[in-house]
């Protein structure tokens, strides 16, 4: 069977992509991270996503002052297309409601074993098999991550309570 897992930053759009036709496969999981700890992580990379030509300066913001700017347009665009997102995957859900598994990454990560066991029934549910994934192996994998939870509400935000509004509709 296919699997297909949206993880954060979720591009539910895709779901209607003709050529990845994601509603036909046996099985979608959405994995959803608080919004501070994403933008923090997302700051702290900041160099990954600087605009390097014409067409990157469109989409990331012609001041290419993101991780420099607390007022980044930049940040702004992201947080609004994030939120934008996310209603985006609400209605998905509402119209196909057994055909998605929603995650928390914080969940995944700090009760790894809960999650793993929720996410093999609904796999199971869909013909997979009844142990798809083991919890001693996500377990090692995932923690590196637990260091990454809480991260970002350290912050000072500008845009708190956009932040807060989308981390209202992730919750």
């Amino acid at each position: 069977g296919n699997v297909f897992v949206y993880d954060q930053p979720v591009f539910p759009e895709q779901v209607h992509d003709t050529h990845l036709g994601a509603l036909n496969v046996d099985a979608c999981i959405f994995v959803l991270r608080d919004v501070f700890d994403q933008v923090k992580d997302l700051l702290d990379n900041a160099d990954f996503l600087k605009a390097k030509n014409i067409k990157e300066s469109f989409m990331l913001g012609a001041e290419d002052d993101f991780g420099s700017n607390p007022n980044s347009l930049q940040l702004q665009l992201m947080l609004l297309t994030l939120k934008s997102r996310v209603n985006r995957m609400k209605e998905l859900i509402i119209k196909y409601p057994d055909s998605f598994l929603v995650l928390k990454f914080e969940d995944l990560v700090e009760d790894s074993n809960s999650t793993i066991f929720k996410v093999n029934r609904f796999l199971e549910s869909r013909g997979f098999q009844s142990n798809f994934l083991d919890c001693d192996i996500a377990n090692e994998i995932l923690v590196n991550s637990k260091k990454n939870i809480g991260v970002g509400r350290k912050m000072n935000w500008n845009q708190l309570s956009l932040m807060q509004e989308i981390n209202k509709d992730i919750n």
